[in-house]
């Protein structure tokens, strides 16, 4: 079924347009990366088209490129209960355009990309729905104005403080 998918996604694009997919070992688990102005298309489509239906929107990941002209890829993990099968969706995402606002399709996105938002600095294309309630995910005392590559805050985890009350 990986292999169908791959070639549905590629049909989805205009012919040129760069895609690549590869199976991943263990549980019937694949990732496509697509160009990020058809990430939305692609979406869309896996999701409501037949036999593919990937109806569960799990987590977004972000990881650091060392591409010159992509700062990060963003990876939407995706499941289909109908064929009990991964997806890790993926866009490169340079910095200076917006990331498509996906929440019309699984609301936990709405959720997952002001998570991203918060912590990337990544915009996404105005969502129609609100996060109300939104948890802060940075440490306190830092401004929610995106963090730059190399400008993640150390933490030592095993620095040992007293502990209050004892």
């Amino acid at each position: 079924m990986e292999v169908e998918l791959a070639s549905f996604v590629k049909s989805l694009l205009p012919e040129g347009e760069p895609s690549s997919y590869s199976i991943l070992p263990g549980d019937s688990a694949m990732k496509i990366s697509v160009p990020l102005r058809y990430f939305s298309r692609v979406c869309r489509a896996v999701k409501k088209t037949a036999p593919f239906y990937f109806l569960q929107l799990v987590d977004i990941n972000v990881v650091e490129t060392s591409q010159t002209d992509s700062l990060y890829q963003l990876v939407y993990q995706l499941y289909s209960h109908k064929l009990k099968l991964r997806l890790a969706l993926a866009a490169d995402y340079g910095g200076e355009e917006q990331f498509p606002d996906i929440s019309d399709l699984w609301t936990t996105a709405a959720w997952l990309q002001a998570r991203v938002e918060e912590l990337y600095g990544i915009k996404f294309v105005s969502s129609q729905l609100t996060v109300t309630g939104k948890a802060s995910f940075l440490p306190s005392g830092t401004e929610p104005s995106g963090i730059s590559r190399g400008q993640l805050p150390s933490v030592d985890i095993f620095k040992e403080e007293p502990a209050d009350g004892c």
